[in-house]
């Protein structure tokens, strides 16, 4: 070693672990002749290097420049150390000291080189329905406990054979400490189960698809309900199973070729798809296909399409296409209405009774993981179901804070959110808390995730409402401060985070909320920092007569606007919807609308939806959330221009009126006028009337970006419009992007909004009763 060497030591924090990132410093340090060692440490990755001042000065630009494809480097800390005049660069033992900062990787689809593999009868892993490298296969469903080494994971029940164990320690091979690696002779194998005689499980498998059966199949995160696309039969069955009359199923699809043959593919959208993350895309549908049957998406024209991202997906599809079948399938969450996702197998039995066969593994699943969901919005990419491929990938937050926080979301689309620095994780998707089932889930993932992390909460951040399902978990601790949130405040926040805004005009859209003064809040303008709003405007109020039913019966509320707006005589008209009303129950209602004192007000744009889908699309009775809203946006003409209204916002009073924009569409009813037009005149109106809004008070506080939220955000067409007639106007709309905009977000904007307040009301984690929160 001459005098021109040095020794340096530098700590990468970020996702360094289970991505091939010790291989890689490896191979870089020895291309340069650098001798030292990299290991794993509870923070990330640490390295020593010692040589040439160039040759380390080389090394360190090669670790942020051209990191291995699956690393995200969040810091990199360097140290100069004395010479230790080390002879060779070596891999060192993973040594875990202090607190965790550790990036927990996320499932990754199958890697180019391993489908290669995969399909190559010469090679030994030739149709492994497990094949994994570094480079692709579960992650974050088989972590036990961190750092994400593999006697730390599921697969550490299935010991190495000698050659994938000479694989996994050789840091020159792509399984090198790929630790869901393994072959037919050590891995995990695949199990049919409910059929006899036993043969071969794919060909046994892909026959009772091509035959219309039903399968459960166990994936990465759970297992699915699968049938073949094109039976009609089967996916009615399937509908029958789930108690789903008409919410569609998303679609697995061999390539992207094939979803071209029943899908519009867009370059963008092509891109998304064939990602690592492998979400499920919503894809417009081709008129006139007949290799998907109708009973995939009644009333709908998008389809969910994902491609294949575990390998036993990978096989069963590309042996349909041999065969000369479609090669897609109806791939859907194994479970019922209103319960968390089946993922353990002691459902088994439960499973064998309900389907044909069971095709299962005996890879345990660590954390339950359902498949995400994106789509191309008019701001790029938008994640409307955060889950496999996202989580846990940690998201940025706009501000740093010594707060540990833990955010419990909504009582719908439930997921909850750790914080802590200037980093939160979002948990995934867990679904609705109404039953016993999905409150066990919850508690389940929570108690998982804060033990990888070590997670221990300073502050629990939680909805106003106090009958949502996660409110009991404060109990848990009692010494963290409790910060509630307001329900649209939240939504927000969470665009003002991903967008790293402090002040903005808020546009919280969605079906509902509660508000701060005791109404049904879901058409807001709210002028919002982080950690304050002040509401501005908000849609008129109307009664919300019915509880849930309202909900779930879309009439109530297009019944409640037109006697509202023209008493009696509606109940004459020549209209559908009118002769389609239920006599009795309008009749009870009624009587409830007559004394409005007995019902909660609220301002939700979610319900006028519903009441506008009732009298255009016929949407009386809901079988899903926001079905009518999908079927109105599905059936509008985007080509029309709004209708010519006076301005609806009265600025004095902070109002925007509706009452005019449902007058327009029942004028447009009763002559007769085209529906797909109503419907595209009905975006357009409505995306005016808050958009005008929005601008006036952006103009009254001097603010230039509007930030939008809220489950309305999800439509396209809706988005679109008010995007251009912001711009039209010199104002700016932030949309989410990698939040959800829907409830799926909720926890974290709770958790922006609680790190704000905490730090600008200057309170200390002693307070069980802080609520920093300003409400004017």
């Amino acid at each position: 070693m001459n005098a021109m060497s040095h020794r340096m030591r530098f700590l990468i924090e970020g996702r360094v672990q289970g991505v091939g990132f010790r291989p890689f410093v490896y191979r870089e340090a020895c291309a340069r002749g650098l001798t030292g060692w990299v290991r794993n440490n509870s923070q990330g990755v640490i390295i020593e290097v010692e040589g040439p001042y160039e040759a380390v000065a080389d090394f360190q630009r090669t670790l942020t420049t051209t990191p291995p494809p699956l690393a995200r480097i969040e810091s990199i800390k360097e140290e100069p150390r004395d010479l230790e005049y080390s002879v060779a660069f070596e891999i060192v033992e993973t040594h875990m000291t202090g607190p965790s900062h550790l990036s927990i990787p996320a499932d990754v689809g199958l890697c180019d080189d391993c489908r290669r593999e995969l399909f190559d009868p010469t090679n030994t892993r030739y149709q492994y329905p497990f094949i994994a490298c570094t480079q692709c296969g579960p992650r974050f469903t088989v972590v036990k406990a961190l750092p994400y080494d593999r006697n730390q994971t599921t697969m550490s029940e299935f010991p190495l054979c000698s050659p994938c164990a000479t694989e996994y320690h050789n840091p020159d091979d792509r399984r090198f400490h790929a630790e869901a690696t393994g072959c037919p002779q050590c891995g995990p194998h695949v199990e049919l189960l409910g059929v006899t005689p036993q043969e071969h499980w794919l060909d046994q498998t892909v026959h009772l698809l091509a035959q219309g059966k039903l399968l459960a199949i166990k994936g990465i995160g759970g297992y699915h309900l699968a049938c073949a696309a094109w039976e009609s039969a089967s996916i009615q069955r399937l509908r029958t199973l789930k108690r789903r009359p008409s919410k569609p199923f998303a679609l697995m699809s061999l390539d992207t070729s094939t979803a071209r043959q029943f899908c519009e593919v867009s370059r963008r959208e092509e891109q998304i798809l064939a990602s690592v993350v492998r979400p499920i895309v919503l894809l417009r549908k081709r008129q006139g296909v007949i290799s998907i049957a109708p009973e995939v998406a009644p009333g709908l024209n998008r389809l969910g399409v994902m491609l294949p991202y575990a390998p036993i997906h990978e096989l069963l599809l590309h042996r349909l296409k041999d065969l000369g079948l479609p090669a897609v399938l109806v791939m859907t969450s194994a479970n019922l209405h209103g319960s968390p996702m089946i993922y353990r197998d002691e459902h088994l039995r439960e499973l064998q009774s309900r389907v044909d066969a069971v095709v299962s593994h005996n890879r345990v699943i660590a954390v339950p993981a359902d498949d995400s969901v994106v789509q191309i919005n008019v701001s790029g990419r938008q994640v409307l179901r955060r889950a496999r491929g996202f989580v846990p990938e940690a998201i940025p937050l706009p501000a740093s804070s010594a707060f540990a926080i833990l955010a419990l979301g909504s009582h719908m689309k439930n997921t909850f959110c750790l914080a802590q620095g200037r980093e939160a994780i979002l948990s995934p998707h867990i679904g609705d808390l109404e039953f016993d089932q999905g409150q066990r889930r919850f508690h389940e993932v929570l108690a998982h995730m804060m033990s990888l992390q070590g997670f221990e909460p300073d502050v629990i951040a939680m909805d106003f409402h106090h009958g949502y399902g996660a409110s009991d978990v404060v109990d848990a601790w009692p010494a963290a401060s409790v910060v509630r949130v307001q329900h649209h405040h939240a939504h927000v926040a969470s665009v003002m985070a991903e967008h790293n805004v402090e002040k903005v005009v808020g546009l919280a859209l969605d079906g509902n909320g509660l508000g701060s003064d005791g109404a049904i809040w879901g058409g807001e303008v709210l002028v919002a920092t982080r950690s304050h709003f002040t509401r501005a405007a908000h849609l008129r109020y109307v009664p919300w007569v019915g509880g849930e039913r309202i909900v779930r019966e879309p009439w109530r509320m297009a019944a409640t606007y037109l006697q509202l707006i023209f008493g009696d005589d509606w109940t004459s008209w020549p209209l559908e919807f009118v002769h389609s009303v239920p006599r009795q129950e309008w009749r009870v209602l009624r009587q409830f609308l007559a004394t409005p004192e007995h019902a909660r007000p609220t301002s939700s744009t979610g319900r006028l939806f519903d009441a506008v889908a009732a009298l255009v699309a016929g949407r009386l009775v809901a079988d899903f959330e926001a079905q009518g809203a999908l079927e109105l946006e599905d059936m509008a003409d985007p080509t029309v221009s709004a209708y010519a209204l006076p301005d609806l916002f009265n600025d004095v009073q902070g109002v925007i009126d509706p009452f005019p924009l449902v007058e327009a569409v029942v004028r447009d009813l009763l002559r007769g006028e085209d529906r797909h037009i109503i419907a595209g005149r009905f975006h357009r109106t409505l995306a005016q009337m808050f958009g005008r809004a929005a601008c006036a008070v952006a103009k009254a506080y001097q603010i230039s970006e509007i930030a939008a939220s809220g489950g309305v955000m999800q439509n396209r067409l809706f988005a679109q419009s008010l995007a251009s007639f912001l711009q039209d106007k010199n104002c700016r709309l932030l949309i989410n992007q990698e939040i959800p905009p829907n409830d799926g977000g909720l926890s974290f904007g709770q958790v922006v909004v609680a790190q704000a307040s905490m730090t600008s009301s200057g309170l200390q984690t002693d307070s069980r009763d802080c609520d920093p929160v300003i409400h004017h």
